[in-house]
């Protein structure tokens, strides 16, 4: 019955993604809503709820849903998953933690009916250190709890950058990925494959907040770097710990090219900052 779930992450382009893969002539996916969120909210409504949610699919094509809680979903949660439908793929988009982490504030920000200028500084490093967003910018831990019960093989990763880069390229690898054909994307125009669904504010983020959000996810970007194998040197572009004209190299191309002088900052920002840096924090706890 289900042939794929989209895991998150959340504020990473999942909308996008169900939007333009349920165009999909071989897909079938609910229409009604985009996230059933069945796995962490509605267990206790049964399988055959779940299933509910699909029974208008009598052709019997490969079908999915999407809901990027999945993506923090505990391991124990995760065995039954499989141990229901042991042979799903499994998507996974992933953006530069910084601007996540951001944009979810910003979202947290619009549902407590505040304006930027309400929110001091405090209440955002309150919110990126908060257990939900901290684990949602956790990729590795978040692939890691995952590839424990699914073969590595698969889990397909897409970076958020790709998406805006080579939306078409994205799809058609989630398309091969899943088992339909990818060709139908080729005959999507341009623009429609680039419509943004529920786009940020476009808010800067406030140069306080860029730094501590820099000190925070490095280490952990770097570490995302040696577990997927990837080049993410756009994202240390995309943070100013790389020259902008940094050119695309192999994995891990950027790291000697660092700024002079930030790789010490970010230590002593680290533990500054950090709640789970060794240190501990000296600046606001986290919640």
């Amino acid at each position: 019955m289900l042939t794929f779930l989209g895991i998150g992450a959340q504020k990473c382009g999942t909308t996008w993604l169900y939007e333009n893969l349920r165009r999909h002539p071989g897909l079938f996916m609910p229409g009604d809503v985009k996230e059933l969120h069945y796995w962490d909210q509605h267990r206790r409504h049964g399988l055959d709820w779940y299933r509910g949610h699909f029974t208008a699919n009598t052709e019997g094509r490969p079908a999915g849903e999407i809901t990027p809680a999945y993506a923090i979903l505990d391991p124990a949660v995760i065995h039954d998953v499989r141990d229901t439908f042991p042979d799903i793929k499994i998507l996974y988009l992933v953006r530069n933690p910084v601007r996540r982490a951001w944009s979810s504030a910003l979202m947290a920000l619009k549902r407590a009916e505040m304006t930027l200028d309400d929110a001091s500084d405090a209440w955002f490093i309150d919110h990126f250190h908060s257990k939900g967003s901290r684990q949602r910018s956790d990729y590795e831990t978040c692939l890691r709890h995952w590839a424990t019960v699914f073969q590595r093989e698969r889990i397909h990763v897409e970076l958020f950058d790709d998406i805006k880069a080579d939306p078409r390229g994205v799809l058609k690898r989630c398309a091969r990925h899943i088992g339909v054909d990818p060709g139908f994307f080729d005959g999507i125009p341009d623009d429609t494959l680039a419509e943004a669904h529920f786009p940020g504010s476009g808010d800067t983020i406030r140069p306080s907040l860029h730094a501590h959000l820099v000190a925070h996810f490095t280490p952990r970007i770097r570490a995302l770097e040696d577990y997927l194998g990837r080049d993410l040197s756009a994202w240390h572009r995309q943070n100013g710990l790389l020259p902008a004209t940094s050119g695309n190299g192999a994995k891990g191309a950027g790291r000697g090219a660092t700024r002079p002088g930030l790789l010490a900052w970010l230590r002593r920002a680290v533990a500054a900052n950090d709640p789970d840096s060794p240190s501990g924090p000296s600046g606001p706890a986290s919640s």
